[in-house]
C-alpha cells in the first residue's frame, strides 16, 4: 500500500512539527528542566494536531 500525496504531506507536517518541538526543548532552559514554557507548549500542541491529522488520513 502506498501513501497518497496528501497522506505524505500530513506525515511531513507531523515530522516538521516534531523537529521544531524537539529543537526548542533542547535549547530552552525551562523546557529542559521539565518546567515548560508557553512556546514549548504551543509547539507540542502543533505536533499533536499534525499527528492527529496524519493518523486520520491514514485511517480514511
Amino acid at each position: 500500500m502506498t501513501a497518497t500525496a496528501n497522506e505524505q504531506h500530513e506525515g511531513d507536517a507531523a515530522d516538521q512539527a516534531w523537529r521544531a518541538a524537539i529543537g526548542h526543548v533542547a535549547a530552552c532552559p525551562s523546557c529542559r528542566i521539565l518546567a515548560g514554557c508557553e512556546r514549548g507548549d504551543q509547539l507540542v500542541r502543533r505536533y499533536e494536531e499534525a499527528t492527529r491529522q496524519a493518523r486520520s488520513g491514514d485511517a480514511g
